[in-house]
């Protein structure tokens, strides 16, 4: 169905005969007639860019001649394409100056009408130009309540996960979040529960895809996480009680949504008993750095969201003073576009380059980030963890 035209839309002639735009214009009036557009002609590509100027609200189609005294048709169609892209653009010519033609093809013109013209074609052209113009509005109307709604998960996703954690004695964990360039909404999870003065529950989780979907899942994970550290007497908490707990809760939850996945890391470090205890669901490895060591602690497992009889381990390593620990999402090291990875003695040797560091977390980002050929290449959510011992 074809909408109404308003007459608050106007069509804008360029022609440099006068003739020409008065015959133009009587015909479309005639051919367009019940609906009514109002129809502005100008005889210069200088006068259409005054028009344009005074009209640009109001405007959605510019009909213009090819050849023309001054700038060109097809330079103006040019212009116009780049200064105003909502306007709809057709050219009119009697002649058959390809070159010129394909210039105005590259403004993304609409049609091309040959003089003579049919009167019934063109306006059948102009009806669909209308459809066209209206649809782009459509569109970005959507878009932007689009964009309204991802700003608002993106707000409740910033809210949810607190930017500032508990302090603890004899270690100082830093946190690094960064969601992928262009989405407001992230796929990472990370949250850090006190456990004692000298004993920290910090745990990380990565999503699978972009978006709202993911970011909602996150804000899922922190209620079930959060949920299930105050039904566990902290002091005696197994991390791979939790994570098992963890999968079982997402599987039923995520049962509609088999696209997903989870990966997590667990880790409870103890400096009292100067033990770190990890438990990984399908997550990257823990990496200790140590004197002029890297190591790293990682066992094979499979990530959340799909088995729930799965039974997460967990195990346990001795820390000793002086270490760091340091663990991320994969965004860090991988790259979706490059199908591409860091491998892991690379990132032993990266990291442990970077033992010195006073700021270990943005030194780790730019390091990781500069190993890309292209910036666009580094397209994932980015969160690194770093606890100095």
């Amino acid at each position: 169905m074809r909408s109404t035209p308003s007459k608050n839309w106007n069509i804008l002639i360029v022609d440099d005969e006068p003739q020409v735009l008065s015959a133009l214009r009587r015909e479309l009036v005639l051919s367009l007639h019940p609906h009514t557009f109002n129809i502005i002609t100008a005889q210069s590509a200088d006068e259409c860019i005054e028009k344009l100027q005074e009209f640009e609200e109001s405007t959605f189609l510019v009909i213009s001649d090819l050849r023309m005294p001054g700038i060109k048709g097809s330079d103006l169609l040019v212009y116009i394409n780049t200064h105003y892209p909502d306007v709809v653009l057709m050219l009119l010519t009697a002649y058959g100056d390809l070159p010129e033609i394909q210039k105005a093809v590259s403004a993304s013109i609409f049609s091309l009408i040959f003089k003579p013209w049919s009167a019934e074609h063109l306006a059948s052209e102009i009806k669909s130009a209308y459809e066209l113009f209206l649809l782009r509005k459509r569109n970005q109307a959507y878009l932007k309540e689009i964009q309204n709604q991802i700003e608002i998960a993106s707000e409740f996703q910033r809210n949810l996960i607190a930017s500032e954690f508990p302090r603890f004695e004899g270690f100082k964990i830093d946190v690094t979040y960064e969601p992928a360039p262009g989405s407001r909404c992230s796929g990472d999870f990370f949250d850090i529960f006190k456990l004692g003065e000298h004993k920290a529950l910090i745990l990380l989780a990565d999503v699978t895809g972009h978006g709202i979907k993911p970011a909602f899942i996150t804000a899922m994970l922190k209620v079930l996480s959060t949920d299930a550290t105050k039904c566990t007497k902290s002091s005696k908490i197994l991390i791979s009680d939790l994570v098992n707990h963890l999968n079982t809760r997402i599987c039923a939850s995520l049962s509609t949504t088999p696209d997903v996945l989870v990966t997590f890391l667990g880790v409870i470090l103890d400096l009292d008993l100067m033990k770190l205890t990890v438990s990984n669901a399908g997550h990257l490895p823990v990496y200790i750095l140590r004197g002029t060591e890297c190591l790293s602690v990682y066992t094979p497992s499979t990530a959340m969201g799909f088995d729930p009889s799965i039974q997460y381990t967990e195990d346990s390593f001795f820390l000793e003073r002086g270490d760091t620990i340091v663990f991320f999402t994969d965004g860090l090291i991988e790259s979706e576009k490059e199908h591409f990875k860091i491998a892991d003695d690379e990132v032993k040797l990266m990291l442990q380059s970077l033992q010195q560091s006073d700021n270990l977390n943005r030194d780790i980002y730019t390091l990781f980030k500069s190993y890309y050929k292209k910036e666009e290449d580094y397209s994932d959510d980015v969160t690194i963890i770093s606890i100095r011992v």
